[in-house]
């Protein structure tokens, strides 16, 4: 169910007037329609054709309205250039919803379906009161979509709660840009660059020296082949490419007796990245011996272990994600619609070290705009039980700087800096108190 207020109903009429008027010829548009994403193969892994085999979308007749998605690039061209926020190792791109002012959202390339916050919905008259707090779904119909050198009316936008990323963030998370809108286009995330560029995948070829790995589907997710070495022992399974992971690499945990937690025999603390409600670490982190994707070995990298199975159990042949940590070392490309990863190495490649946490606490971001930082736990023998930080305390400097000019992503940043003296001042019911840690390597 779905209402619509005034100012957000006349501009999807705007909009859709806009999407019949873009089907007549000549009207002034002349961009090209993406074709559909391919259908994913889930019964068994397909490698990818080469792109020459596999067929474009139809024709659009001319006099026929386009049936949504629609997708315009600006200039008759068929590639748009997207700059994006790299903020605790996630992708943020601004949106424009409906020609309204732009929202963060959160490229995730687990979530099948993208979304806007029930908030920002609601500030924006896309659906009221009522409807935001209704336990059914809601979605909102063929919304206009905006980035630079893009525009895109998809069928549909979920509305759906994202308090709790933005709480483990540390800033408002507005939104999601979910596979239903990756596999439209060809993704090419350099994270050197800040930027995304979106092909049309009727026209894109690919010319560098990348790796090509076959992407399959499992599940409508996009999986790869990896190896990782746990415990003496070589682990080659499919693993998500996780956009919306800021690890390295998580290992699911699986219900039913078949599951293998493969942490036991990895010495692991529990992750400085709290649950959304702040109720406990999301997953515990340990060192694995190596990751291999395609011909690029990782050594030693931080793995993260999940405690919950909650979402994984309709994925059993999935093990885990590999995540932005790994990622954000190459230029990825994302050919969806074609069934293939491209991997292209960066100044980053080969740089050995994949940190985490050497403060030994927990924080999350409360308040307005998620600004106020508070440790949610702290662990025994490390260098914030030493410091004397306790679980509670708000931290509102770091350095010279009150803690309001600094993101807890920025934060955690500088937690991950082995052999630093970092000088911070908490609120203690009402008292402020200053506290040095000096960090060190926990893993």
């Amino acid at each position: 169910m779905r209402i619509d207020r005034t100012y957000g109903g006349a501009c999807a009429a705007l909009i859709s007037i806009l999407a019949v008027l873009a089907a007549i010829p000549g009207f002034g548009f002349a961009q090209s329609a993406a074709p559909a994403a391919s259908t994913p193969n889930t019964s068994q892994d397909t490698a990818a054709p080469p792109p020459a085999a596999n067929p474009a979308a139809s024709p659009v007749v001319p006099g026929t309205p386009r049936t949504l998605p629609l997708i315009l690039f600006d200039g008759g061209g068929n590639v748009a250039q997207v700059p994006f926020e790299f903020s605790s190792s996630e992708i943020l791109v601004a949106v424009h919803i409906n020609l309204l002012q732009p929202s963060p959202f959160i490229v995730d390339s687990r979530e099948k379906a993208s979304a806007i916050d029930t908030e920002r919905a609601s500030e924006f008259h896309l659906i009221d009161t009522q409807a935001a707090g209704s336990k059914g779904d809601v979605t909102i119909p063929g919304p206009a979509l905006r980035v630079p050198g893009l525009q895109l009316i998809p069928r549909s936008l979920q509305v759906a709660s994202l308090h709790g990323i933005s709480a483990q963030l540390g800033r408002p998370i507005q939104g999601r840009i979910g596979t239903d809108l990756l596999d439209l286009f060809v993704v090419e995330v350099d994270y050197d660059r800040s930027t995304i560029q979106l092909h049309d995948p009727a026209t894109y070829q690919y010319s560098g020296k990348g790796a090509i790995l076959p992407l399959n589907y499992i599940g409508d997710l996009p999986t790869v082949k990896a190896t990782a070495t746990v415990s003496g022992k070589n682990h080659e399974q499919n693993f998500l490419i996780d956009t919306g992971f800021s690890g390295a690499v998580l290992f699911w945990k699986h219900p039913g007796p078949r599951s293998v937690q493969l942490y036991r025999h990895v010495r692991t603390r529990p992750s400085p990245i709290p649950l959304a409600d702040g109720s406990g670490p999301s997953t515990l982190q340990g060192r694995i011996k190596l990751l291999k994707i395609g011909p690029f070995p990782f050594e030693k990298p931080i793995g993260d272990f999940s405690l919950t199975d909650s979402g994984v159990d309709s994925h059993p042949e999935i093990a885990g994600a590999i995540g932005n940590e790994i990622l954000r070392r190459f230029v990825v490309i994302f050919d969806l619609p074609h069934h293939r990863l491209i991997l292209e190495a960066s100044r980053h490649s080969m740089t050995p070290s994949v940190e985490t946490d050497m403060s030994g606490m927990s924080l999350i971001g409360e308040g307005p705009s998620e600004r106020t930082i508070r440790v949610v736990s702290v662990q025994d023998r490390t260098p914030a039980k030493i410091a004397g930080i306790q679980k509670g305390d708000v931290i509102v400097g770091v350095e010279t700087q009150p803690a309001i000019d600094l993101r807890l992503g920025e934060l955690r940043t500088l937690l991950q800096q082995p052999v630093r003296n970092c000088r911070l001042t908490v609120d203690r019911n009402g008292k402020s108190i200053e506290v040095k840690i000096l960090t060190r390597r926990l893993l």
